[in-house]
């Protein structure tokens, strides 16, 4: 219970803060969005019983979302007409078939319940932000994710700066929330290159997953900068310098992370967000300044970069053993088990995994391995119709909304394919980002209560008529 209250305070001091930004901004009714979105990248601050309950802050803002829905329903404050993103009804199909997996396919229950459980919670929470986050809240939604970064941030800084000065690097009352002890070492201690180098991972257990959230982050921010500097009327020079700082910090983070997938991601974004900001934005002044500014940061980047991807860092070679490794066998489960796959929670024991890990390095290659390949179709049926409709609603948005919809779009297909490298999938960042996009772009929606209508429609046809049917027709 101990962890349970700490966690509870944590959550009580982040909403106070939450509270008051969204007062200052004259948003308060975000507030549960907000409050998910900010906790999401704190994903050490978790705590697991000994019966395998796990609660984290982002999990306890999510039951707060849920309830206060909940509330402005009853009190008819939100109003649900029947009508859902299609997205959310193609990740409906993909739970429904983990859960066929998991009750007839799988050997590792206590995982796949794990597994089915985060992907359940995380759509949960991409809902809640749905019903409150509106097309013109996406200025503040741009500010707040900025503002969830600064925690992970600080922490990267704290960790470094206590490493270098001779200390563990341990965050604050981490001690106090019992964990896996194989999550534990990583969740504490941090992570190092096998030359000793240090690897930022801020809030997160693994420094690949706090590359991955930071280079949306950066991605989101980036879009913010340009929509200040380049798309505003006037320019609110306070506004614009502190997303270039927010923007320049986490640039510095995503390369102290040495996470060869988040370099991809952030690179793949970065490209996706030029071209979305549309060929009349790209005036000959601007592509050489972007190209000066991309030369400098290259410059200055290019000796951790070279020192990461060499063939003589031992960290590199052995990375990338891993990889190839884990994916070949992904490909060998796939050919043996193509329709129903090896099971939800699955791979793991293949690759002789621990308990708690069933990863094959790359997203789409474990969701093949474990749940075939329906699985997969399901899973990139989501990502292509999210993608697609997103990017068509930068095309069709108004010139002052547009390099902040090309900022989320980018950091949204820039995770995807980071995710073919890696496997972030499931975290609870992935999902925020998700249910942001969704709801600040047009995507395809559908009536359930028309399609419910069709269903009992064609029910009724087939079924054969009753007898006092058959009297009235002889009749």
């Amino acid at each position: 219970m101990k962890s349970i209250f700490i966690l509870c305070a944590v959550l009580i001091a982040i909403a106070a803060v939450v509270l008051l930004g969204l007062r200052l901004v004259r948003a308060t009714r975000l507030w549960p969005a907000a409050l998910l979105i900010v906790t999401a990248p704190l994903e050490v601050y978790r705590s697991s019983s000994g019966a395998g309950l796990n609660v984290s802050v982002f999990r306890l803002a999510l039951a707060v979302g849920v309830a206060a829905l909940a509330v402005d329903v009853l009190r008819g404050r939100k109003n649900f007409t029947g009508v859902v993103a299609v997205p959310f009804v193609i990740y409906a199909g993909l739970l429904a078939w983990q859960l066929i997996s998991l009750l007839f396919v799988t050997a590792n229950h206590s995982l796949a319940y794990r597994f089915l459980g985060q992907y359940a919670a995380g759509l949960a929470a991409a809902f809640v932000i749905t019903c409150y986050v509106e097309r013109r809240d996406l200025r503040v939604l741009a500010g707040l994710c900025g503002a969830a970064a600064v925690l992970p941030l600080i922490a990267g800084a704290f960790r470094v700066f206590s490493v270098s000065g001779g200390g563990s690097g341990d965050l604050p009352g981490l001690s106090e929330l019992p964990l896996n002890l194989a999550i534990e070492a990583a969740r504490q201690g941090g992570s190092s290159l096998l030359n000793g180098t240090q690897r930022l991972n801020a809030t997160f257990a693994d420094p690949n997953q706090f590359g991955f959230y930071i280079a949306t982050a950066f991605l989101v921010l980036l879009g913010a900068v340009c929509s200040a500097l380049f798309f505003e009327k006037r320019i609110a020079w306070r506004t614009a310098t502190s997303y270039i700082l927010f923007a320049v910090s986490a640039g510095v983070a995503i390369v102290g992370t040495y996470s060869r997938s988040a370099w991809v991601l952030a690179a793949v974004g970065v490209a996706v967000l030029a071209a979305l900001l549309g060929r009349s934005f790209w005036t000959r002044q601007r592509t050489i300044a972007a190209c000066i500014v991309g030369v400098i940061a290259l410059g200055l980047a290019s000796p951790l970069v070279v020192s990461r991807l060499g063939s003589s860092e031992p960290g590199n070679v052995k990375s990338t053993q891993v990889h190839t490794h884990t994916m070949s066998i992904a490909f060998k489960l796939v050919a043996h088990h193509p329709l129903t796959g090896v099971g939800l929670g699955g791979y793991g024991r293949y690759d002789n995994q621990p308990l708690l890990i069933s990863s094959a390095v790359s997203t789409f290659l474990t969701v093949t391995a474990e749940l075939g390949i329906p699985g997969l179709m399901l899973l990139v049926a989501a990502v292509v119709v999210t993608s697609v409709a997103a990017i068509r609603s930068v095309l069709r948005s108004p010139v002052a909304d547009r390099a902040l919809l090309a900022g989320f779009v980018a950091a949204f297909i820039g995770l995807v394919v980071g995710n073919i490298v890696g496997e972030v999938w499931m975290n609870d960042f992935q999902w925020v980002l998700f249910g942001s996009l969704i709801a600040v772009t047009s995507q395809p929606r559908l009536a359930l209560r028309s399609v419910w209508l069709r269903i009992r429609r064609a029910i009724d046809s087939r079924s054969p008529p009753t007898p006092s049917e058959q009297t009235q027709v002889a009749a």
